[in-house]
């Protein structure tokens, strides 16, 4: 379903005074993570205004519609929105909005609304086989179909899995009949351990592994159509956490620039000293960078956006982000190291999005096997 500009800027300027209003209040005290009732109160919340799109024929909001210019523009926006409250809350609401595509586009049945999702396999993103295999089939080699084979193996290896408490199902992909296809599986079919978290800290972490000899139900697509929908959402998951990313940026970047105003040294605050009001322009040319990077892919729609520009974008912005995070704790000096401050909350939050779906080592390798 498609949005008017006026539409989409009523609908974005509700959900930023919710945030706002409703999610910031929630993030604080830094030192003490949103507990799990008031995330999942939240995220239902957002749901119920229709962030979050449901299964059914026109689903509207997040990532409803990867055909429609529109949905682009107004997902990006929304997770930035997001992003800026609260990370681990806005990588939920993705992931949930990307299950429920998933679960329309391929018509597996959940049979309960408790599902944790991943999009990639144990380590990386398979070097260039899974390049190779999304751009042709005819390019690739057996070797590439055995890698594949053994990223997306859930017997032999741990998935990482980050998600509210209490999922009841497991959505990942798996490799079978030649073609990435959509397993669902409930988690007592699997063996799951809690891993400690470095950033994300309202959500669990899990490792999880399949076997228990116990398949789960799961897609049975031809290649071209597997093809498309991994496509698909492989992109809706880069763009996702891009602009998740610039949201904590511009939430750090609010922090040293408070801290800046009333903070003195020498006599006078330390915004007027040079080697601040450098690490200050750093920010702001980083968050102009992303602004601009994830803008060019605002007027198309997430079938028409190219994967090798939307794996570059993620490439190209990831490890800025991270800087200037860091850039934020170096403003604050010794007290941006501690936890009651704020800002190594959002550095640890921002290393956790950069090291999800793949993370960006790979990156390189996967672009050059969509290119070649």
């Amino acid at each position: 379903m498609a949005f008017t500009t006026e539409e989409m800027q009523i609908f974005r300027d509700e959900i930023s005074r919710y945030a706002q209003q409703h999610i910031v209040p929630a993030t604080t005290p830094y030192e003490r993570p949103m507990d799990a009732q008031s995330m999942a109160r939240l995220v239902g919340e957002l749901e119920s205004m229709g962030v979050i799109p449901q299964i059914e024929d026109e689903p509207i909001g997040l990532w409803s519609d990867a055909g429609d210019v529109s949905t682009t523009a107004l997902s990006l926006d929304l997770l930035r929105v997001l992003g800026i409250a609260n990370a681990a809350l806005a990588l939920v609401v993705h992931r949930k909005a990307l299950t429920n595509w998933l679960l329309r586009e391929t018509g597996l049945s959940p049979v309960n609304a408790g599902i944790a999702l991943t999009v990639t396999g144990h380590y990386g993103l398979a070097r260039s086989s899974l390049g190779k295999w999304l751009r042709s089939e005819a390019c690739m080699t057996e070797e590439d179909a055995s890698l594949l084979a053994d990223w997306l193996d859930r017997h032999e290896h741990e998935s990482v899995i980050y998600t509210l408490p209490g999922f009841e199902q497991v959505l990942w992909p798996i490799w079978k009949s030649d073609a990435i296809q959509w397993q669902l599986i409930a988690n007592d079919h699997l063996n799951v351990a809690t891993q400690v978290a470095h950033g994300l800290d309202e959500l669990d972490v899990f490792t999880a592994w399949n076997n228990a000899g116990v398949e789960g139900v799961s897609t049975d697509m031809p290649v071209e159509r597997s093809r498309k929908i991994y496509a698909s959402v492989l992109k809706m998951e880069l763009l996702g956490l891009t602009a998740i990313g610039l949201g904590v940026l511009e939430r750090s970047s609010k922090l040293a620039i408070e801290f800046s105003s009333i903070r003195s040294q020498g006599g006078r605050l330390i915004r007027e000293h040079p080697a601040v009001q450098i690490m200050l322009s750093e920010i702001c040319s980083v968050i102009k960078l992303v602004e601009r990077l994830l803008h060019s892919f605002q007027s198309s729609s997430v079938d028409v956006a190219e994967l090798a520009d939307v794996a570059s974008l993620r490439f190209t912005s990831s490890d800025p982000l991270v800087h200037a995070c860091h850039q934020v704790i170096q403003i604050h000096g010794g007290i941006g190291y501690m936890r009651d401050a704020g800002p190594e909350k959002y550095v640890r939050d921002q290393n956790m999005l950069q090291l999800s779906s793949g993370g960006i080592s790979g990156l390189p390798l996967f672009i050059h096997g969509v290119e070649q």
